[in-house]
């Protein structure tokens, strides 16, 4: 649970120091967060869930969810992160 909180604090910190990251898009890149989590072993249907919070705008509830599935916190907020960006 540690980790988990670690990881949500430097969620908020990054979020402060790039607002980009913050903002919802309608675009967010869900692809981008399956594929990372799918590279680093992570694939039930539970870690997919979460991208799809993630993309839909929620950061913070993407992470919680990642790590209920049993991903690494850190790589849960690397692929929420993913989730929440813009597609280019």
């Amino acid at each position: 649970m540690r980790r988990l909180l670690t990881a949500v604090a430097f969620v908020f910190a990054t979020a402060t120091a790039l607002p980009a990251v913050t903002a919802t898009s309608a675009h967010a890149d869900f692809d981008a967060c399956v594929s990372h989590l799918a590279e680093n072993g992570y694939d039930s249907p539970e870690a997919v869930a979460a991208c799809e919070t993630g993309a839909e705008g929620n950061l913070e509830l993407c992470i919680q969810a990642a790590y209920e599935a049993g991903v690494d916190p850190y790589i849960a907020l690397e692929a929420c992160v993913l989730a929440h960006l813009p597609v280019e």
